[in-house]
């Protein structure tokens, strides 16, 4: 069985009084949204989004082409030199980068270089399926899998 992943973003609510607020958000028609996930090796990117769409209305829903994250293990370190490519206030510690990133809703400064950076990270991966993630649970630390339900 091959996974799908939908390539969607809002459709729960469960951002709607935040990063997705309908007055607040400043998510836009081909944007790229990034994908940080915390965890016991550090912050990592396990997704960087294609441009994406954007459906408002009573919810606001952020659409792309479809595609697989990375599994948290092998996300790209969000180390403070790319988490400085989104604010430059950034020091270069790991309790900086998440109090100064923590549902982080502006556009990065530097999106070029976390492209480039994502993009280099993603070619050397390529040739190894295993990289991928297959369910959704995949992207979140393993240490922290003892915290969610057991899958069905």
């Amino acid at each position: 069985m091959t996974p799908t992943f939908e390539g969607s973003f809002g459709t729960t609510g469960c951002h709607d009084t935040n990063l997705l607020h309908p007055t607040k958000c400043r998510i836009g028609m081909q944007d790229r949204l990034c994908f940080v996930q915390p965890g016991s090796q550090s912050q990592r990117i396990v997704l960087t989004t294609p441009p994406v769409r954007v459906q408002r209305g009573g919810r606001i829903v952020v659409r792309w082409e479809p595609m697989p994250p990375l599994k948290y293990e092998e996300g790209l370190p969000f180390d403070a030199e790319l988490a400085r490519c989104f604010n430059p206030l950034v020091e270069s510690n790991v309790a900086s980068i998440g109090s100064r990133l923590r549902s982080w809703s502006h556009p990065a400064i530097n999106p070029e270089q976390v492209l480039v950076n994502y993009d280099e990270w993603l070619t050397e991966r390529a040739g190894r399926p295993r990289a991928f993630a297959t369910r959704d649970r995949d992207t979140i630390d393993p240490l922290d899998h003892r915290h969610m339900p057991p899958e069905k």
